[in-house]
């Protein structure tokens, strides 16, 4: 046979889990709730973040009564119950307050007045019952309101003696005097509302405690400091016949406890000293309590290495414990389970003005958190949060470039200052202030790259996405377009020799230059015409805030984009690669001159060998470090600045030395002539030829003067006519007695066979190669 409710009770529950409901009253007898909870249990809806609450006049402990209908054991109900912490409420029977009541006694008197009648044998088959003080209150009630019926009746021509069940004019008079009544009972301030009681609620709650005030509870212990002094034995018998046992201590939370509850002395005597129930069997420690046995947790500082059996421990928690003979009389704590029942912890007083709510205990609830109504709709937080280019770094790096503008700026005062030194004209000054006014736009980027939305706003971010290819590219142009500008001079007069005078003006050199910015000028003109820049933003994964519950950071940065970036790139990288490998064909090609002054071919191949690979690993770094913009800008700026500097310091510092040891231009370079006598124009040849080519002069002079002896020799034993003379000396000399060799000019003129070498008259002069390579 099955109860109705019981078949019921399943449906109710798994009803209430499915609305998600947390709080649960119910309004039902023991034998129910009982059902409820069990079935509550199963579907785990007890304990963490689950209130009970249920009426407050069950029997103490209705949660162990056998019920035929209830499906957990009796361990899982006393499990289900103490983990529940239910709330009960009901009306408060007897009033906590020592005030006088109506009947000028107190509550507490009238429950010993009540007891001692009980002991009368006429009463002996009665027992207290909770409801009885409301009982008392009631007939007092009944008679005050009866009192003040009297001359209400008799104002009205009516007694009370006619009083008839069926006079509904007397009942409403009785119903309005009932509600007029106040007075003070043993239940607490008695009124009426409508005719019903208005007393004080009581709010109690399943909490564990101990059995008397001489236990101390900790969590759902309890422990008792017992002062006797007597042997280990006599100790966990005495523990025993009051229902506990010997103290285990399992944790350092209870170590704590316990050695607070010992404070008073800090002495080791015999008088502090507590035994605990710990205990050495067959070399190894276990406690007393059945319910730890070898779970066994010692105190840092502890010493029980000794032959004693049996542990003590005093109110020092940094000693830990030690070792005793277990003859040796102490004091001792006994611990027991603490006794769940249900206990006050509010008051709610019902007025006119609302109610007033009293606390008289502390609430425990389960996993130490107020429950919620419901489960919680955890609502995430999306806060987004920029992850830019910080003030301080864009300072340090901006710093950084100001040093290197201001040292392009001293090795353009140097250029300007020296120009007519001959070491720093023959490294044509003009191409080199287009090489630093390069080398500053470029470091202009750093300061331009740098400013993102942390600094300026996104519009002016945007334009500033265009400026900054811009002058990174025009900046390369200039500088490394004038570095290969120069070369090209020196490649196009070294690799064609010719007795001609060849003549490469800077005019036309700045033209090379312009035609290589120009096209720049055109590919980022069509560029920002047709794809212009714009500033994109890009997500990065969400994190957890740690310091804001519930809210997520989702950072993100902003970037120059635009539909062909790519492509657009691909197109300046490869017209910069090419300049850079033609550049390293004209260091190669010119790698033979050697006149420091004049050829720059091994500095420019530093230089190219710099740029390319540190590009290379910045273009390859910056797309595995694209997602982190301070990074990114400090990889970038590096490069930059690295490359940039060491071009400069490899292009003018070996100037600044040379300037420095020979102010007037090194020995090597003197001709005797006065400065700035020199023709705009000559060919050029390396100082070895040129030492070679004077010596094969000397050779042929000799010959020619041998030639001449031999002539006059045979004149004066044979006569020649002129005309053989003037034709076997044509033979050995181009018109005369000059010589072409290797495009040279050697030997004498032809109209003067007697004069001696003057190579300044000939179309080419090799009087000194410094002197030829000054007219480039």
């Amino acid at each position: 046979m099955h109860d109705r409710s019981s078949l019921l009770c399943p449906v109710s529950i798994r009803l209430r889990k499915t609305v998600d409901a947390k709080i649960i009253s119910s309004n039902m007898y023991a034998t129910k709730a009982r059902r409820v909870l069990c079935e509550a249990y199963k579907n785990n809806m007890v304990g963490d973040g689950y209130v009970w609450m249920f009426v407050g006049w069950y029997a103490p402990k209705w949660w162990e009564e056998q019920d035929d209908f209830v499906h957990c054991t009796l361990e899982e109900m006393r499990k289900i119950v103490t983990s529940s912490y239910y709330i009960s409420t009901e009306s408060l029977q007897l009033s906590t307050s020592s005030e006088l009541t109506v009947a000028n006694i107190t509550a507490a008197q009238y429950a010993e007045m009540y007891n001692d009648y009980l002991q009368a044998p006429k009463w002996s088959n009665y027992v207290w019952h909770r409801d009885n003080p409301l009982g008392y209150d009631t007939a007092w009630a009944i008679a005050l309101m009866l009192d003040k019926a009297v001359s209400v009746l008799k104002t009205k021509g009516m007694r009370l003696e006619d009083f008839t069940y069926d006079d509904t004019e007397m009942g409403r008079i009785f119903f309005e005097l009932l509600n007029e009544t106040r007075f003070t009972g043993v239940s607490g301030p008695v009124t009426f509302r409508d005719g019903d009681r208005v007393g004080i609620a009581q709010i109690r709650q399943l909490q564990a405690g101990c059995a008397n005030s001489s236990w101390r509870l900790h969590e759902e212990e309890c422990f008792l400091f017992v002062n006797q002094f007597l042997t280990y034995s006599q100790a966990v018998e005495h523990c025993n016949n009051i229902g506990s046992v010997i103290a285990s201590i399992i944790n350092e939370t209870e170590y704590a406890f316990i050695s607070e509850m010992l404070q008073g002395s800090s002495d080791n005597t015999e008088r502090h000293k507590w035994f605990i129930g710990l205990k050495k069997i067959d070399q190894s420690y276990e406690w007393e309590d059945p319910r730890f046995g070898d779970r066994v947790w010692i105190p840092s500082g502890s010493e029980l290495n000794g032959a004693d059996e049996c542990v003590f421990m005093t109110a020092d928690a940094a000693n830990g414990w030690r070792t005793i003979s277990c003859e040796t009389p102490l004091q001792f704590i006994c611990r027991m389970e603490g006794e769940f029942l249900e206990r006050p912890v509010a008051l709610f007083t019902d007025n006119e003005e609302g109610g007033v709510f009293e606390m008289v205990g502390n609430f425990i609830w389960p996993g130490g958190d107020v429950p919620l109504d419901h489960t919680p709709k955890i609502i995430i937080k999306d806060l987004r949060v920029h992850k830019g280019i910080s003030s301080a770094l864009y300072a340090t790096m901006s710093t950084l470039a100001i040093i290197g503008i201001l040292m392009a700026l001293f090795f353009l005062a140097f250029n300007l200052r020296y120009r007519e030194q001959r070491f720093v004209k023959l490294s044509s000054p003009n191409l080199n202030n287009l090489i630093i006014l390069g080398s500053v736009l470029v470091y202009v980027t750093i300061f331009v790259g740098g400013l993102d939305s942390n600094l300026v706003s996104v519009a002016v971010e945007a334009q500033l996405c265009q400026l900054r290819v811009w002058l990174l590219s025009m900046g390369f142009v200039l500088a490394f377009g004038s570095m290969f500008s120069k070369t090209w001079r020196v490649h196009k007069i070294a690799a064609f020799k010719t007795p001609k005078r060849v003549i490469v003006k800077d005019q036309q050199l700045f033209l090379i230059v312009f035609v290589l910015l120009l096209i720049d000028v055109c590919v980022l003109a069509v560029w920002h015409i047709i794809d212009p820049m714009e500033v994109d933003t890009r997500e990065l994964h969400e994190i957890d805030d740690s310091q804001v519950p519930n809210q997520r950071l989702i950072p993100y940065y902003e970037y120059c984009s635009c539909k062909h970036h790519i492509y657009w790139l691909a197109t300046l990288y490869s017209y910069k690669a090419l300049l850079l490998i033609f550049g390293a064909f004209l260091a190669w090609e010119t790698r033979q001159v050697t006149i420091s002054a004049l050829n720059d071919s091994k500095l420019i191949g530093i230089s190219v060998y710099n740029v390319i690979v540190l590009c290379t690993i910045g273009v390859s770094v910056s797309f595995v470090i694209n997602d982190n913009p301070a990074i990114l800008y400090i990889f970038t700026s590096c490069v930059l600045l690295f490359c940039t500097t060491i071009t400069l310091i490899i292009v003018f510092v070996p100037k600044i030395i040379s300037v420095y040891k020979y102010p007037d231009g090194p020995p090597t370079l003197s001709t005797g002539r006065p400065k700035n006598t020199e023709p705009r124009g000559s060919t050029v040849s390396s100082q070895s030829q040129m030492e070679s080519l004077q010596e094969e002069c000397k050779t042929i002079k000799q010959k020619l003067a041998e030639v001449e002896d031999e002539n006059k020799r045979l004149k004066e034993s044979r006569p020649l006519s002129e005309s053989v003379i003037d034709a076997r000396f044509k033979s050995g000399c181009d018109g005369g007695c000059g010589l072409w060799c290797a495009g040279i000019g050697c030997g004498c003129r032809a109209d003067d066979a007697t004069d001696t070498y003057r190579p300044e008259q000939e179309g080419t002069t090799i009087s000194n190669n410094a002197t030829e390579t000054s007219r480039l």
